[in-house]
This record gives structure tokens, C-alpha cells and sequence, in this order.
């Protein structure tokens, strides 16, 4: 990468914070989260599961045993991750690579890091907002509008 000397530093420092959340996203948080939402949603619905095996034992309905499997399709929640981690990473390397910045696409991306929070991702919500803290600099504001491409 050649040295720019008018680019801010900020938009160095979002490239490498998405490479790195990317990295996590890709290869540890998105099975982190799935656990832990499948474990939640399989307590949860077995919970409810147990409620509804007592009633339907009652009516002789076998509705609580069903309900108590369909919890663990929360760990698909943890996925959504990977599509975020993956945007990471290529806003992350256009960051790096262009002498604009990634411009729109890192933006786009650190909000789309923002809403991982909701699916887990603890890592890259932190880092999103960090993002959007550093594209609200001036001095990045002003280098962004001026390298559009």
C-alpha cells in the first residue's frame, strides 16, 4: 500500500477494524452466537414445551413434545453473522487498497455491524460504532466527499 499523504488515519484504522471483526465474524462469533442462541431457544421452548406436555397429557395432545425440538432453530440466528463478516471483509480490503477509502461500502457496513449486536455479535457492534464515530470526523467527511468515485 502506498503511502497517501492526505488520507486520514481514521479511514486507515476502519479498514483494519473491519478486516479484523470480519476475521472473528467468519470464523469464531457466528458459531459463539449460534450456541447460545439455540441454547436460549431450546430452554425456552422447552419450557413451554413442558407447560404444553402437561396440558396436552391432560387432553391427551402431543403438541409439548414437538414444541420442545423446534428452540433449537434459534442457533440459525448466529448465522447472520457470516454475510456481515464477509461484507467486513471486502470493505475492510477496499479500504486498504483504494486511496479513497471504501467510501459508501464501509458505512454500509459498519451499520450492518451495528445490527449484528441483535444477532450476537458483541465484537463487531462495538466496532461498528467506532466506525461510525471516525466517518463522522470532519477531516474524513471532507476526504470522503472529495474522493468519491
Amino acid at each position: 500500500m502506498a503511502y497517501q499523504p492526505d488520507k486520514p488515519q481514521q479511514l486507515t484504522t476502519i479498514a483494519v477494524l473491519q478486516l479484523v471483526s470480519g476475521v472473528i465474524n467468519l470464523f469464531f462469533a457466528w458459531w459463539l452466537a449460534a450456541t447460545a442462541w439455540g441454547t436460549v431457544g431450546t430452554l425456552a421452548s422447552c419450557g413451554v414445551g413442558m407447560v404444553l406436555g402437561f396440558l396436552g397429557s391432560l387432553v391427551g395432545c402431543p403438541l409439548g413434545f414437538l414444541v420442545s425440538y423446534c428452540g433449537m432453530a434459534c442457533g440459525a440466528i448466529g448465522m447472520l453473522l457470516i454475510p456481515i463478516g464477509a461484507l467486513e471483509l471486502v470493505a475492510g480490503i477496499m479500504g486498504l487498497a483504494q486511496p479513497g477509502g471504501s467510501g459508501s461500502l464501509g458505512k454500509l457496513a459498519a451499520w450492518a455491524e451495528v445490527l449484528s449486536l441483535l444477532a450476537g455479535g458483541l465484537v463487531s457492534g462495538v466496532i461498528g460504532i467506532v466506525s461510525l464515530v471516525l466517518y463522522r470526523d470532519p477531516q474524513v467527511a471532507g476526504f470522503l466527499e472529495t474522493h468519491r468515485p
